[in-house]
C-alpha cells in the first residue's frame, strides 16, 4: 500500500496492518456463513456437470478440457465453453476423490478470496477503510450469492469474480511497469473468459473504473490514450478467445437457450427483461424470497404494453440518470450504479436470449456494485455524529439478516431433491415444480394425477423438452401409447436417446414394428452404443425360422 504524500512511514505501516486485519476478518466471515454448505452434495446440474463427468476424473486429460465443450453431452451447439471452471473442477476431483466436499470447500475458499478483494478494490477506488470494510462485509454475507456459492456449478460466477477483480487491481495498480500491468491485465481476462463468458464485460469495467478514478491528475482522453496497450492487449486476447471458441464450438454466441425463450419475439423479450429489473433491485436490496427456478410461472414474458416494463424502464433510466449527475459530488455512487448495469448486461436478455429468465447465481459479479453502494453510504453517513451511529445499527441489521438468510438458504442446495421439495412448496405454480410432482407422483404409482402436473407444466412451456419426455414415459406406463408417440412428435427435430428409446416402444405397443424399428436404426445412428436402444432393435428384429422348418 502506497502512503499519502508527506505521510511518515510508520503511518503507512500502521493503515497497511489494519488492512490487512480487516481483510482476515472478512475471509473468516465469507466462510463462517456458508460452513453448512459444506455438507452440500451435489445438486440439478452438478450431477452432469460434475458428479457424472468423466472428463473431469484425470488430471492427465486437463489438455483435453481447452478442446471440449462445457456440457459432457458433447453437443458442441449449445455454444457453452469453460475450460478453466472445468479445469478448476479436475483438480477437486483429484484432490477429493470425487467427494462433494472437496469441491465445496473450494466454493467456500474462492467466496471468501472474492470479499477480500472486494474490500481492496474499494479502498483502490476511495473509499475510507470502514466505509470499505462495511460494503465488503455486505458482500460476505449476502443471501443472493448462495446459489453461486452453495452450488458446485456456481463455481463460473466465483472465478469470473475473482479475475476480474485481479484484473480491476493490476490495472489500477498505476505504479507498476506499462508492460508488466499490461501482461498481468491480460492473462486474468484470459483466464476470467476461459471460466465463464459474462467475463466479456471486463474491458468496459476497466473504462468504467479508469472513467471515475480518484485522483484524476489528466483528462480522460489522455490517460485512454496512454493506455492504449492494455486495452489494445484485451482486444487481442478476446479475438483469440473468439477464434478457440469457435475452433472448439463451431458457433460464437451461446444457443443454451432456455425452452420458453426459444422463438420468442425480441420485442417481448426486451419487454419481459425490462420487467425484471424491479426483481434485480428486490433481490440485491431485499432477498428474503430466492427461488431456483425463474421460469414460468414464476415470471412469465409480457408484452411492451405491461405497466410493469414501463416501470422496470423508468427505474433503470432513472438510476442511470442519478449516478451521471452524481458522478462529480459522489463518484462511488456513480461507479455502483455503472457497475451493476454493464455486469448484469449480458445475462439480462436485453441483447440476446440467454440460459433464463433470471438466475440469482448470475448477480454474483454485479452485486459488487451493492458493495460500492454500500460503502458509499458508510462514507456519507461517516460524516455526523447521527449518521454515524444509524449507519452502524443499520450496518449491523443487514449483516444480521443476509448472515441467519444465508445460513438457512444454503441446505435448499444440498441435493436435487431438496431444491426441488423447497421449488415446490414455495412456489408451486412454476412449471419445473408442477413437473417435479409429476415425476413424484408417477413413481408412486398415481399416473393420472402424474399427467395432470405434467400437462400443466407443458401448458406453461410447450417446448421443454424433459417434460415432454417424461410425460411420454408416464402415458406409456398408463398403457396409452398413441399418446406417449404424439407427446413425442413436438420433438422430432431434437437428438436425445430417450426420445428415441420412448418412441420406439410407443410404436411397437401400437402394433408398428417397421416403424419402431426405424426410430431405433435412426437413434443408434447418434448412440450407436447405447444399451437401451441396442435391446429394443433385438427384440424388434423378426425372428429367423430354423433350418427346414416353415414358420
Amino acid at each position: 500500500m502506497t502512503g499519502r504524500p508527506g505521510e511518515p512511514p510508520r503511518a503507512v505501516g500502521r493503515r497497511a496492518r489494519t488492512t490487512h486485519l480487516w481483510a482476515i476478518a472478512l475471509a473468516l466471515l465469507a466462510a463462517a456463513v456458508y460452513a453448512n454448505s459444506l455438507a452440500n452434495g451435489f445438486a440439478w446440474d452438478d450431477v452432469l456437470i460434475v458428479q457424472d463427468n468423466e472428463a473431469i476424473r484425470n488430471l492427465a486429460g486437463v489438455p483435453d478440457l481447452f478442446t471440449r465443450p462445457y456440457w459432457p453431452s458433447g453437443d458442441p451447439a449449445r455454444g457453452l465453453y469453460r475450460p478453466v471452471t472445468l479445469t478448476s473442477f479436475a483438480i477437486d476431483w483429484a484432490l477429493g476423490g470425487g467427494r462433494p466436499l472437496a469441491f465445496h470447500v473450494l466454493n467456500v475458499l474462492l467466496h471468501a478470496g472474492v470479499t477480500v478483494l472486494v474490500l481492496l478494490l474499494l479502498r483502490r477506488v476511495g473509499a475510507p477503510l470502514p466505509a470499505a470494510s462495511a460494503g465488503a462485509a455486505v458482500f460476505a454475507v449476502h443471501p443472493v450469492h448462495t446459489e453461486a456459492v452453495a452450488n458446485v456449478v456456481g463455481r463460473g460466477e466465483l472465478l469470473v469474480a475473482l479475475f476480474t477483480l485481479l484484473g480491476a487491481l493490476a490495472y489500477l495498480r498505476y505504479a507498476w511497469g506499462p508492460l508488466r500491468r499490461t501482461a498481468l491485465v491480460a492473462c486474468v481476462y484470459a483466464l476470467a473468459l476461459g471460466a465463464k463468458e459474462n467475463a466479456l464485460v471486463f474491458p468496459a469495467l476497466l473504462f468504467l473504473l479508469e472513467l471515475l478514478r480518484p485522483n484524476r491528475e489528466a483528462p480522460l482522453g489522455v490517460r485512454l490514450r496512454r493506455e492504449w496497450p492494455v486495452y489494445a492487449a484485451l482486444g487481442l486476447v478476446a479475438a483469440l478467445y473468439l477464434a478457440v471458441r469457435y475452433a472448439v464450438l463451431g458457433v460464437l454466441t451461446s444457443r443454451d437457450v432456455a425452452a420458453y425463450l426459444v422463438g420468442l419475439p425480441a420485442s417481448t423479450r426486451v419487454a419481459t427483461a425490462l420487467r425484471i429489473v424491479p426483481e434485480y433491485v428486490r433481490l440485491l436490496v431485499f432477498p428474503r424470497d430466492l427461488v431456483a427456478d425463474y421460469g414460468p410461472a414464476v415470471i412469465m414474458a409480457v408484452s411492451p404494453a405491461d405497466v410493469r416494463v414501463w416501470f422496470g424502464l423508468a427505474l433503470m433510466a432513472g438510476a442511470l440518470a442519478l449516478a451521471w449527475a452524481w458522478r462529480r459530488e459522489r463518484p462511488l455512487v456513480t461507479l455502483a450504479v455503472l457497475w451493476l448495469a454493464i455486469a448484469i448486461f449480458p445475462v439480462s436478455n436485453l441483447l440476446v436470449p440467454v440460459g433464463v429468465w433470471l438466475a440469482e447465481r448470475a448477480l454474483y459479479l454485479p452485486s459488487i456494485g451493492v458493495a460500492l453502494l454500500v460503502a458509499a453510504i458508510a462514507d456519507a453517513a461517516a460524516r455526523s455524529r447521527t449518521g454515524v451511529w444509524l449507519g452502524a445499527a443499520a450496518l449491523l441489521v443487514a449483516l444480521a439478516a443476509g448472515t441467519w438468510r444465508t445460513w438457512v438458504r444454503n441446505p435448499v442446495w444440498r441435493s436435487s431433491d431438496a431444491g426441488l421439495d423447497t421449488l415446490i412448496e414455495e412456489h408451486p405454480e412454476s412449471y419445473r415444480s408442477q413437473w417435479a410432482l409429476g415425476v413424484r407422483l408417477a413413481s408412486r404409482g398415481a399416473l393420472e394425477p402424474a399427467l395432470r402436473s405434467l400437462e400443466h407444466a407443458i401448458g406453461l412451456v410447450p417446448n421443454e423438452t424433459f417434460v415432454r419426455l417424461d410425460q411420454a414415459e408416464v402415458l406409456l406406463a398408463a398403457g396409452r401409447a398413441g399418446e406417449a408417440e404424439a407427446a413425442l412428435r413436438p420433438l422430432v427435430g431434437i437428438v436425445s436417446r430417450r426420445k428415441y428409446v420412448l418412441l420406439g416402444h410407443a410404436l411397437a405397443r401400437q402394433g408398428r414394428p417397421a416403424e419402431a424399428a426405424a426410430a431405433v436404426e435412426e437413434g443408434l445412428r447418434h448412440y450407436p452404443d447405447d444399451g437401451a436402444l441396442r435391446r429394443l432393435r433385438e427384440r424388434l428384429a423378426p425372428v429367423e425360422p430354423r433350418h427346414g422348418v416353415v414358420p
